[in-house]
C-alpha cells in the first residue's frame, strides 16, 4: 500500500509540472492576427492553451471598400471560428495608411512620408500618405463607418475583449504619434494642441459609441523628429479623470531590451501607471530575427514581472512555435 501510495503521489506531482509547464506565465496572452492570416493559421494559434485570445488588425478599405458599401464577412468569420474556440478578441479597425482610397475624391487633406517598418514589416522604404488625422471630412466618414460596426459589436459583445482607439495618427491610426518629416508638418500646419484635441474628440466619440467595451489608447512619443511625452500624458490625463477603468493605456513598443524600463521617457508613460490599467505589445515578430526564441521568452517573463492586464504577441512567434512549452 505504501508503494502504491508513493507512486500515487509520484504521478500527480509530475502531473501538476507538466500542467504548470503549459500555464508558465501569469499575464494573458493575445495573439495578433492580421486580415491576411489563414483560416488554417488562425486556428493554429487558438488551438494554443497559453493564447487567451486574439487581436485582430484590419484596414478600414477592406472593410468599408466604397463608399456606402460594407463587407464584414471576413470580421464576422473571425469571430465565429474565434467564438468556436471559446476566446476573446480585440479590435483594432486600422485607419492611416490602410484607410479607403474612395476618400481621395472626398476633399480630403492628406500627409505624406517615406515608411519603413523593420519590426513587423519587410523593412522596405516607400512612399507613403495617409489623410490628416485632424481633417473634418476624413474623421466624418470615419464616425460614420464606425457606426456601421458598432451594430456588429453589439451583436457579438460576449466575445469581444476590447477595442482599440483608431483614427487619429497616420501610420496606422492608432498610436499617438505623428511619422513624416518636420517639413511636412509644417506643410500641414501641425501644432501639439490640435493633435491632442483631435485625440480627445476620437476617444469621446469611442466611448459613445462602443459603452460596454474595455477600450484600448496606445501612446507614442514621436512627432517628426522631435520626442516629447507632453501630448501622451495629457491624454493619459484625459483619460484617467474622464473615463477610468473604462480606456487601457497601451504601449506597443515591449521587448527584452533595457531600453523598456523606468527612466525610459515611453516606457514611462505606461510603467508609472497601475499595472492593470495598462496592457503591452511585443515590439516585434521575433520569428522573422532568429533561430532561438529565448529572446521572446525573455520578453514573456518581463512581462510576467510587470502584469499588465494583458500582453499582446505576434501570431507569426505562435505559429513558430515559440509559445510552446520549453
Amino acid at each position: 500500500m505504501r508503494i502504491n501510495s508513493y507512486y500515487i503521489i509520484l504521478i500527480s506531482l509530475l502531473c501538476i509540472k507538466i500542467k504548470d509547464n503549459h500555464n508558465e506565465f501569469k499575464t494573458p496572452i493575445y495573439a495578433i492576427v492580421r486580415s491576411n492570416t489563414s483560416d488554417a493559421n488562425l486556428i493554429k494559434v487558438l488551438e494554443n492553451p497559453q493564447v487567451a485570445g486574439i487581436t485582430y488588425y484590419v484596414g478600414w478599405s477592406k472593410l468599408n471598400p466604397e463608399e456606402n458599401i460594407y463587407d464584414f464577412a471576413s470580421l464576422e468569420r473571425i469571430l465565429t471560428i474565434t467564438k468556436q474556440y471559446n476566446k476573446k478578441i480585440n479590435l483594432g479597425v486600422l485607419t492611416g495608411r490602410w484607410s479607403p482610397d474612395w476618400l481621395e475624391n472626398k476633399h480630403v487633406k492628406y500627409l505624406y512620408w517615406e515608411h519603413s517598418d523593420n519590426y513587423v514589416e519587410k523593412g522596405k522604404l516607400c512612399q507613403a500618405k495617409s489623410p490628416l488625422p485632424w481633417d473634418k471630412t476624413f474623421n466624418d466618414f470615419f464616425k460614420f463607418f464606425l457606426l456601421q460596426l458598432k451594430v456588429i459589436v453589439d451583436q457579438n459583445q460576449n466575445i469581444f475583449n476590447a477595442i482599440e482607439i483608431t483614427g487619429g495618427s497616420n501610420t496606422n491610426g492608432i498610436e499617438t504619434n505623428l511619422i513624416c518629416s518636420n517639413k511636412e508638418l509644417s506643410r500641414v500646419s501641425f501644432s501639439y494642441f490640435k493633435y491632442t484635441e483631435n485625440w480627445k474628440k476620437i476617444i469621446d466619440e469611442f466611448i459613445e459609441l462602443f459603452p460596454h467595451t474595455v477600450l484600448i489608447l496606445a501612446i507614442h512619443d514621436t512627432y517628426g523628429s522631435e520626442r516629447t511625452d507632453l501630448v501622451s500624458k495629457e491624454l493619459i490625463r484625459y483619460c484617467t479623470l474622464k473615463y477610468r477603468k473604462r480606456i487601457k493605456i497601451a504601449a506597443f513598443a515591449f521587448t527584452e531590451e533595457q531600453w523598456f524600463n523606468k527612466g525610459n521617457q515611453y516606457a514611462d508613460l505606461v510603467l508609472q501607471l497601475h499595472t492593470q490599467s495598462i496592457m503591452l505589445q511585443a515590439i516585434r515578430i521575433y520569428s522573422n530575427i532568429s533561430n532561438t526564441n529565448q529572446d521572446f521568452y525573455n520578453m514573456l517573463l518581463k512581462a510576467d514581472k510587470i502584469r499588465p492586464a494583458w500582453l499582446e504577441i505576434w501570431s507569426e512567434d505562435v505559429i513558430a512555435g515559440f509559445l510552446n512549452p520549453r
